[in-house]
């Protein structure tokens, strides 16, 4: 089942029985940027039904996947709630390391500079697909017992518009 979960900072469409968000979606303007450090307050989103697996930052202990961030820390900087929000399992995906802390950081970095160059954006990432490389084995389709799936792909479509008012005449 897929849960459609409004986190405040950020909206989750969080796929039950693949232990990730199906898509994550924000929008990231100058302001959500500040001096609140990263919180790595890794945990399991007390939101989802009571019955659901709560996947908990345990699950990925040992895969040789890092716990990779839809929704950006270093985009939510402006609170301690907004950062800690991002640490929700429900904003985390198994990835290859080297992407997450490369392509993926890399694309993320370059998102702050258009925000920072007078833009704002709307950023929807998201998977598809089953099996990745772990840095510490082979091609894996699932960690945690098989409850969190291992997507083979991630995308991220970001629409950027100059920063004003009448966000849908500026697309």
């Amino acid at each position: 089942g897929n849960y459609l979960m409004k986190e405040g900072y950020y909206t989750v469409s969080y796929n039950r029985d693949r232990g990730i968000p199906n898509w994550v979606s924000w929008h990231v303007v100058a302001s959500d940027f500040g001096t609140t450090p990263r919180q790595d307050d890794f945990r399991a989103n007390p939101n989802l039904p009571a019955s659901w697996y709560h996947v908990d930052n345990i699950s990925y202990s040992t895969t040789g996947f890092d716990r990779g961030h839809m929704c950006p820390s270093a985009d939510r900087t402006s609170s301690i709630p907004a950062n800690s929000s991002t640490f929700l399992m429900t904003n985390i995906i198994p990835q290859a390391p080297y992407n997450n802390q490369v392509t993926w950081a890399a694309l993320e970095d370059y998102t702050r500079v258009l925000v920072n160059a007078g833009n704002e954006l709307y950023i929807i990432a998201g998977n598809y697909g089953e099996g990745g490389i772990a840095a510490t084995s082979g091609l894996t389709t699932s960690i945690d017992n098989s409850r969190v799936t291992v997507p083979a792909m991630l995308w991220k479509v970001m629409v950027v518009i100059p920063n004003g008012s009448n966000d849908l005449a500026r697309v």
